[in-house]
Formats: structure tokens, sequence, C-alpha cells
């Protein structure tokens, strides 16, 4: 994907993002939040299967930006959250049964919350019924 509009592109993504964490980290109680990420924060790598220590490309910075803000907002105000990293995704939702609950409530960390990023997707299609 090319972002013929890197400015507007940035705003609606990481900006936005940004937003909707402050709402989240002001509501009492909070609650776990689960998150769309991509696989894009992998950019141009070539080497399949992808893998969490890859380098990402810095074409993907947006993608990147959203899921360090989130770690912020999970360190300073202890919201739990889940990122999903899309890839082709067949299936039902099972990682999402685990979620544990935030820590923090009114924009203050009461303790150590959950923070975790899945990627989802395998290399070829599974479907089940």
């Amino acid at each position: 994907m090319q972002c013929r509009n890197p400015k507007s592109f940035t705003h609606s993504n990481v900006v936005g993002f940004a937003i909707v964490l402050e709402v989240c980290k002001n509501a009492n109680p909070q609650h776990a939040i689960v998150w769309a990420s991509s696989s894009s924060v992998y950019g141009l790598n070539t080497e399949v299967p992808f893998s969490e220590e890859d380098r990402t490309d810095p074409i993907r910075c947006n993608e990147e930006a959203g899921e360090e803000i989130v770690h912020t907002y999970n360190h300073i105000y202890g919201l739990s959250l889940t990122g999903l990293r899309f890839f082709t995704v067949y299936g039902q939702w099972g990682a999402l049964d685990t979620a544990e609950k935030s820590t923090g409530s009114g924009g203050r960390k009461k303790g150590v919350a959950q923070f975790r990023i899945f990627n989802l997707g395998n290399t070829s299609p599974v479907l089940s019924v």
C-alpha cells in the first residue's frame, strides 16, 4: 500500500487512535481494550514466516507508532491492551477470552496491566466450521 497523503494518514491513524485511548484511560472503571493492528508493521520484509524479532520497515511507521502509543498508555495508565496484527485471517476469535482487567481508573494507574500483541494468520488458509 502506498500512502499518497502521509499527513492525513498519520493524523487519522495515530492522532485519532491517541484520542480514543485518552477517552479509554479516563473511563471509570477502565475496560480491557482490543485493537486492530496490522501485519504492515513488518513492512517490506521478505522473510517468511515473519517473526516478532524482525525489524519493521520505516514506511510502516504509522502502524508501529500506534503500537508504541498503546504501550505507553499501558505503562502509564494501566490500560489492559491486546493488539491483533491481522494477516490473512480465518477462523474464530480464540485469543479474546483471556483479556485481563485494566488496573487504572480515572486516568490513574493502580497496578501492572496486561499488554499483548498477537499475530493472526497462517501460511495457508485454515477454515473453522
